[in-house]
């Protein structure tokens, strides 16, 4: 933990408890920088960090607990490493953007606990569908942005959901 709002989680595996939501200085925690090396979360890692605006997740998590980044404000979006595999069915509050790519394990698992995700430049929200069996079905378009003019669906969405164009004044193209 640094004087300067800076926080900096290294090791292997799962790191245990997070330190204090101040810095060294006693202002705020605005910048969490997770290790390389870190596979796991655990639950309400960062719950409560109010002043944290940025988080930075390494390509070795694989696991996000409940309410990670809950209760966390000022987190407008947060990226999602490719290769997670499990995630709780709450890890945001609203108002905080996840972004995976298609086609990643990350996506895949945000939608197996029911979330939606984005694609970075894309104005919808977007999950994979699965069967009770747990074997992938499709990928639904959740929702479009209000402001969206245009949605340029991509060829993988197999499904629109209810309502995802409702609330849309401004739509005027689908592709």
């Amino acid at each position: 933990l640094s004087d300067n709002g800076v926080m900096a989680i290294t090791g292997e595996g799962d790191p245990g408890s997070m330190p204090s939501t101040y810095d060294f200085s006693g202002n705020p925690v605005q910048t969490v920088i997770v290790g390389e090396g870190i596979t796991s979360l655990p639950m309400y890692a960062f719950y409560g960090y109010t002043g944290l605006k940025s988080i930075r997740l390494p390509d070795s998590l694989r696991k996000i607990g409940y309410a990670a980044f809950a209760n966390c404000s000022e987190l407008k979006e947060i990226e999602i490493p490719d290769n997670l595999t499990e995630t709780a069915t709450y890890i945001v509050d609203t108002g905080t953007t996840v972004y995976a790519k298609t086609g990643s394990s990350a996506a895949k698992a945000l939608s197996k606990a029911e979330m939606g995700f984005r694609v970075r430049g894309a104005n919808f929200t977007l999950r994979y569908l699965f069967d009770e069996g747990g074997k992938e079905t499709g990928l639904s378009l959740l929702k479009a942005d209000a402001d969206a003019a245009e949605v340029k669906i991509p060829a993988e969405v197999t499904m629109i959901g209810n309502g995802a164009f409702s609330g849309n004044s401004k739509l005027k193209k689908i592709e």
